[in-house]
């Protein structure tokens, strides 16, 4: 196993290891076999990439069975079969594995709640509740459970509201009028967040007026 992928533990560290996955496999050219469409590209012994292709993939199929061995029980619990030749479906399993974690414990409930309170009173800068969206959204996209983008956006501008009535108003328009997307947003945020940080905006005015 590349020493750059961490060992699949669980749920607790589920996203730290698809991150490795997938540093690794970009290093090594093997990204395409963590997607079940390079099934399609499939070269025959025929062509002359074939031994090639055949060595990436057993290459790609012993770095997901390595990482996960530590999860293998719960694989096979949710119908893992060792022995597919297929890099994709060691990886499929793995991740309904930690899904099937996630929504037995609560954990996925739990996430998709904190989501829908996210209220940017509750963090001490507008860096801090940007940082929070986006930590959920990865957790969510990354277990198949983000709701629509259009819906995270109306989320994320909604916990404004509290702090940042005039403002959540106008990005609300926004989104009628200009087709507000969610990578729109944060940018949006992160721009009064440094404003929120500079005395040269920041002193002697209200977060709500940082426009």
């Amino acid at each position: 196993m590349s020493p750059k992928v961490q060992p699949l533990e669980g749920f607790g560290n589920y996203d730290e290891w698809l991150q490795s996955l997938d540093e690794t496999f970009a290093a090594l050219g093997l990204e395409t076999f963590l997607h079940a469409d390079h099934r399609a590209s499939k070269p025959t012994p025929a062509d002359g990439g074939f031994f090639e292709w055949d060595k990436a993939r057993q290459l790609a199929k012993e770095i997901i069975k390595t990482s996960t061995v530590r999860i293998a029980g719960d694989m096979l619990d949710a119908g893992w079969n060792p022995n597919a030749k297929d890099p994709v479906a060691h990886f499929e399993f793995a991740v309904k594995a930690i899904q099937r974690e996630a929504v037995d414990s609560g954990l996925a409930s739990h996430l998709a709640s904190d989501l829908c309170r996210v209220d940017r009173a509750n963090f001490a800068s507008l860096a801090a509740y940007q940082s929070q969206l986006q930590h959920l959204k990865r957790r969510l996209t990354n277990l198949g459970f983000c709701p629509p983008e259009g819906f995270l956006v109306l989320v994320g501008i909604n916990g404004l509201g509290g702090t940042n009535r005039r403002w959540a108003r106008n990005l609300e328009k926004a989104v009628a009028a200009e087709g507000l997307d969610w990578d729109g947003l944060m940018l949006r945020i992160w721009d009064k967040a440094v404003k929120e940080q500079t005395p040269l905006y920041s002193d002697d005015c209200p977060e709500d007026e940082l426009e």
